[in-house]
Order: C-alpha cells, then structure tokens, then sequence
C-alpha cells in the first residue's frame, strides 16, 4: 500500500466520522427545537398564573402564609393556608385572603411583617 493509498483511506473514514457526527448533530438540534418550543409553551402557560406577593406561581393545593397574621377561633395564630382554585382565594381556616397578600414561604412572610411591608416583595 502506498502512502497516498492510506491517506485516501484515513480521509475516507473521517468523511464518514463527520457525516455520521452531523446526521447526530441535526437529530439533536431538531430534538432541542421542540424542547424550546415546549418551554416558552411552559413559561407562557406559567405567566398566566396568579402570584403570591413574592411572585411564585399560585397552583391549586399551594400552602401560603399570610402577610398578616390572623388568629383562628380559641385565639391561635393561622400561620398558613390552603389556595382554593374554585373561588380564587386562600382558605385560612374559615377565613379567606386574596393569594397576592400571601407568601410562598413562612420566611418570606416574616421578613415582609418584620419590614412592615404592605404586600411588596421583600427585599432578598
């Protein structure tokens, strides 16, 4: 065999590398596409949703604490609540309060009492 011979065959094979290396490449690009088109799909869908005060996504069964706190009955302290999606508002044992007057954390609930906010986002 000649050294022109191997060389040929060398480039031969590393053509075939690079058409298979490609046909991978566009599977994959094709298949990041989709993702892409799922997610800004996702974000749209998730910018629709009610926010707590501190911006989170309001979805049916989230616990949220509210900014104020409120005593039940025998004079306990609510600190947290369930968000009913048929009225729209968050159920607090017998009392309700609009999901954008409550936390997603009972941390930032504390931080937003303790800087005597009026339903801003606390500062992080």
């Amino acid at each position: 065999m000649t050294e022109d011979y191997v060389s040929g065959l060398r480039i031969a094979r590393l053509r075939g590398l690079l058409s298979d290396a490609n046909a991978t490449f566009s599977k994959f690009e094709a298949e990041l596409t989709g993702l892409r088109a799922k997610l800004a799909t996702a974000d749209a869908t998730i910018a629709k949703l009610p926010k707590t005060a501190d911006g989170v996504p309001v979805v049916p069964g989230i616990i949220v604490w509210p900014l104020h706190e409120l005593e039940d009955e025998l004079g306990g302290e609510i600190r947290m609540g369930l968000y009913d999606r048929n009225t729209g508002d968050v159920e607090l044992d017998g009392d309700t309060a609009a999901f954008s007057t409550c936390y997603s954390t009972q941390a930032a609930a504390e931080a937003a009492r303790t800087e005597g906010s009026d339903g801003a986002t606390p500062h992080g």
